[in-house]
């Protein structure tokens, strides 16, 4: 008998996702899976369950220090979320021949970054969260910021004319579990992503949601997913794309933990080819047997 266990105290992410997944999971008849949904439940499982078990695959959206949780038995196979900077993700990411947006770490000075990047350059905070994107900007030579070693600079690379494209795939395991391509017909939110649910209601004004068809994005996305799974031990992994004038896909960020998997509810909606429950299901079963 194996299990399959994911640990996510964000409930919002559970009903259309977890919960789906753990129905099909169940009828598989050499297969227990649960939802774990508070540290103290997951600390008993570990002690009283997880021995139990042929094999454990453990899915979690959290990272832990090593003084919360109590020692894996040596049955289990761990991926969690991420905190990882920006440029440790994306600098790796490159070093494997995945399309990266040109950026810049802690330069010496402004100039360096201009030099290397032209005259339209895009800064985020290089921590793990940007705010949804509300700390994310274009900025000249003129306003850039006096504190260098906070930010990424990135090259501006999109639609030279609105609408500008951003394509985001979240993969478990390399199986992708949700997709969507979002058009942009204002320079004011351009860098500000709204929230999902409401592009897909028609709620922001200038922003439409629509289906993801690049099969190159789904490739790239991919190897992404499976590149942090191997490497760094990641589960949920969500791929933020640009699109440039000659439609090449380029990667600008990788998001791990909850943050990757929010969205998934409304957009089975808006894409009958998503199934969240089901691709979630599929992409540990298939873990499960190679591990």
């Amino acid at each position: 008998m194996n299990g399959i266990f994911f640990y996510s105290p964000y409930s919002e992410a559970h009903d259309n996702t977890y919960k789906n997944a753990c129905l099909r999971l169940n009828k598989d008849k050499d297969i227990t899976c649960e939802i774990i949904g508070d540290i103290g439940e997951l600390n008993a499982k570990i002690h009283h369950d997880f021995s139990k078990f042929d094999k454990v695959l453990l899915v979690s959206h959290n990272s832990f220090n090593t003084d919360e949780i109590d020692r894996l038995p040596d049955n289990v196979y761990f991926y969690s979320a991420l905190v990882l900077n920006k440029n440790a993700m994306l600098g790796f990411l490159e070093s494997k021949g995945i399309p990266i947006i040109p950026y810049v770490y802690r330069p010496k000075n402004k100039d360096e970054i201009f030099k290397k990047l032209g005259e339209r350059v895009v800064i985020k905070p290089n921590e793990y969260c940007s705010g949804r994107g509300h700390l994310i900007k274009e900025i000249s030579y003129d306003d850039c910021p006096k504190n260098l070693n906070r930010w990424i600079f990135t090259k501006f690379i999109g639609k030279s004319n609105f609408p500008r494209v951003h394509q985001r795939v979240t993969s478990l395991f390399g199986e992708p579990i949700f997709y969507y391509e979002a058009h942009y017909n204002n320079k004011d939110i351009w860098f500000q992503h709204p929230v999902i649910s409401e592009m897909v209601e028609g709620k922001v004004k200038d922003a439409t949601a629509k289906k993801l068809n690049n099969k190159n994005t789904f490739d790239i996305a991919k190897k992404v997913s499976v590149l942090m799974s191997r490497h760094f031990g990641s589960g949920m992994v969500g791929c933020d794309f640009v699109v440039d004038d000659n439609d090449d896909v380029f990667l600008c960020e990788v998001n791990t933990g909850v943050v990757a998997i929010v969205p998934a509810k409304s957009l089975e909606k808006f894409d009958d080819r998503i199934n969240c429950g089901e691709s979630i299901y599929k992409s540990c079963r298939d873990m499960l047997s190679v591990s």
